[in-house]
């Protein structure tokens, strides 16, 4: 959808006449995954479904009022980016314990390539919502930190260091049991 948004914006700099058929892309995008933002995220779908309805509107009135379709684009698109913030944040922590029980499976008997993709993979998931956790609870985002901190020394020793990143999973897998717990 925020991509609909950018390529609305454009056809309506450039005065391009396609802005109605484009604009239609975003309603089926949003029906793909509406009625689970509305169940989950009520307070996210208001937000979506004013600029979204405003923006239908607009792209029927001839001539087409730039203003109102520009401010609408970016109430739309900032409400799309917490939509992808909350989603993010909420299936990272699962995510991350995913990922190591993989490290844990592939610890022993050692895969080592394996460990260092979902070490990576681990990295990946704490980079989406490391943000959030920071804001919400500084210590316990300091403690996860330090957890992620020794697994990633562990894996760049040769061999990778087992035993301490072994302790280091453990550690953080409880740490992540109270990251979803933050609301």
């Amino acid at each position: 959808m925020r991509s609909t948004l950018k390529e609305i914006s454009t056809q309506l700099n450039n005065k391009e006449d396609k802005v109605i058929k484009t604009s239609d892309k975003l309603e089926d995008n949003w029906k793909l995954f509406e009625d689970g933002i509305k169940d989950n995220y009520k307070e996210l779908y208001g937000k979506v479904e004013a600029p979204l309805g405003i923006i239908q509107a607009a792209v029927q009135v001839k001539p087409l009022d730039t203003k109102v379709l520009t401010t609408a684009i970016d109430q739309l698109d900032k409400a799309l980016e917490q939509i992808q913030k909350s989603i993010a944040f909420s299936t990272g922590p699962q995510d991350m314990k995913i990922a190591l029980k993989k490290i844990d499976k592939f610890i022993a008997p050692l895969n080592e390539e394996k460990v260092v993709q979902y070490a990576a993979r681990l990295e990946k998931y704490w980079s989406d919502i490391e943000d959030t956790v920071k804001e919400k609870n500084p210590t316990l985002y300091k403690r996860v930190e330090d957890h992620m901190g020794i697994i990633q020394a562990g894996i760049k020793l040769k061999p990778v260091d087992v035993e301490t990143i072994t302790a280091a999973t453990g550690a953080l897998d409880k740490s992540l049991t109270e990251v979803q717990d933050i609301k």
